[in-house]
């Protein structure tokens, strides 16, 4: 888990996640018709660790046109965010789908209509 708390990418959680052999930054966005936002290693420029707290690195991430974000990153995760600024592919295309409440809430006015109907 990498917890932003400053600069372009505001503040939250991201993960990183590996696609087809791809590894990419991933944040959910739970009310968007993708249901995550997605960088690839091409905008991760460089990872500097800042400073050490209990057994977390607080890092400094560079990315491409001069945006930058400080993060909370564990071991494991900054060992990926090393290996995806040696790499240069881009983040790959998730499958565009709605997501399930929009799903249910179609279904629910369709319920209420119908039962308004029969009523």
């Amino acid at each position: 888990m990498i917890r932003i708390h400053s600069g372009h990418l505001g503040s939250g959680d991201w993960k990183v996640k590996q696609q087809d052999n791809i590894l990419f930054l991933s944040h959910r966005l739970p009310f968007s018709p993708r249901n995550e936002y997605r960088i690839g290693c091409n905008d991760i420029l460089d990872v500097q660790v800042e400073k050490i707290e209990d057994n977390k690195q607080f890092v400094n991430i560079s990315f491409s046109e001069e945006r930058s974000c400080q993060a909370l990153v564990d071991q494991s995760d900054l060992e990926l965010l090393h290996k995806m600024v040696s790499d240069s592919s881009a983040a790959p295309i998730e499958d565009r789908n709605t997501n399930g409440w929009i799903k249910g809430l179609l279904i629910f006015f369709a319920a209420c209509i119908i039962f308004e109907l029969v009523k």
